[in-house]
């Protein structure tokens, strides 16, 4: 089943068919760094840009509120200025292009890295961000966060060229070697449809539903993260405009090893032989899709609904845009040993973000 597909199925079980507001936690992107499996060709974890969260509402994307948290970090801005992933992307963007052109050199894109901190691991900059959020609950003032102004035009330009290059060789590839039938753009509406779902979801905390469209690690920390904001009295809502943006920005192959340590159900169901078959067969096939829009973050507190804190863009007098990118990873398989096929049955999930 596509991404389009089995989201539109979630999103009647949830009855999401207008999405006014959308909510996201943030120190849920702090938490996940420690979280994640890296991919071979990415030496950090794939993390959002901006706050991380999963899917979208109708096709095309729609917009609203959401509770969502963030960390900061970067090279280029102060650790108080920039998100923990925001430096991520551009990293993956130049990376991906060589694993893709390697992957193209060699037949097949690398498998999924089973290197990254455990679970329990806290990055240190994550416990700065919490206590710099406990410490808004009993503030008068409005905190103002700069996210960084937008790339320079030829910056923009250049890697929407690469981007695009990119996605049409991993389409090209996946049809040559694992789905006949696969479509970029389905997948695309999918995971826009899945951006705007998954922060809905969050909002109303129906968790069930949650757990069906995710791997049980990034579905632990949205609710550790949850849980620490409601433990702080604090609220973080997310404007997403309705302008949303998707591209496939990476490719790679889990075995179950791998999967195990995102979710042990998922990894049960690939076959006793896996290890046998000729690879991709028997693993799980990951996608990497890139997010654009803009996204408008305050913090308030639960019980006045006071803002306490927003993200603002640089440069922008009164402005509040961030309009960073975020990257999502969705998986889907054990692929079948027969490839490629016509149509790949298994459906997609969020694998980590």
């Amino acid at each position: 089943m596509s991404i389009a597909r089995a989201l539109l199925l979630a999103a009647r079980r949830c009855s999401a068919a207008n999405l006014p507001k959308l909510g996201a936690q943030q120190a849920l992107v702090a938490a996940l760094q420690s979280q994640q499996t890296a991919f071979p060709h990415q030496p950090v974890p794939v993390l959002w840009r901006q706050a991380r969260g999963f899917a979208a509402p109708g096709g095309a994307g729609g917009g609203g509120d959401a509770e969502k948290p963030r960390q900061p970090k970067g090279d280029d801005e102060p650790a108080a200025e920039r998100p923990l992933a925001s430096k991520v992307a551009d990293t993956e963007e130049r990376q991906a292009a060589s694993s893709a052109a390697a992957a193209e050199a060699g037949g097949e894109p690398a498998p999924l890295g089973s290197g990254g901190p455990s679970l329990g691991t806290q990055h240190p900059e994550l416990q700065q961000y919490i206590q710099q959020l406990k410490q808004l609950k009993g503030s008068s003032t409005v905190l103002q966060q700069e996210v960084g102004d937008e790339p320079a035009w030829w910056q923009t330009l250049l890697r929407a060229m690469l981007g695009q290059w990119l996605q049409g060789w991993i389409g090209e590839f996946l049809r040559t070697r694992v789905e006949r039938e696969f479509e970029v753009e389905e997948v695309l509406e999918g995971a826009k449809d899945a951006y705007y779902i998954v922060h809905k979801l969050l909002e109303e905390e129906d968790w069930e539903t949650l757990r069906s469209m995710m791997s049980a690690k990034l579905f632990a920390a949205f609710q550790d993260t949850v849980a620490a904001y409601k433990a702080d009295g604090l609220v973080w809502r997310t404007a997403i405009s309705q302008d949303l943006q998707a591209g496939i920005r990476g490719l790679a192959f889990a075995t179950k090893q791998q999967m195990e340590t995102y979710d042990p159900e998922q990894a049960a169901l690939a076959p006793d032989d896996a290890g046998a078959l000729a690879r991709p067969a028997g693993m799980w096939l990951v996608l990497t899709v890139q997010l654009l829009g803009e996204q408008r973050v305050t913090i308030t507190r639960q019980e006045d609904g006071q803002v306490v804190a927003e993200l603002r863009r640089a440069g922008v007098v009164g402005g509040v845009g961030d309009r960073r990118p975020v990257r999502w990873k969705f998986a889907r398989g054990p692929l079948p040993a027969s490839l490629p096929a016509d149509r790949l049955d298994a459906d997609w999930f969020l694998l980590s973000i």
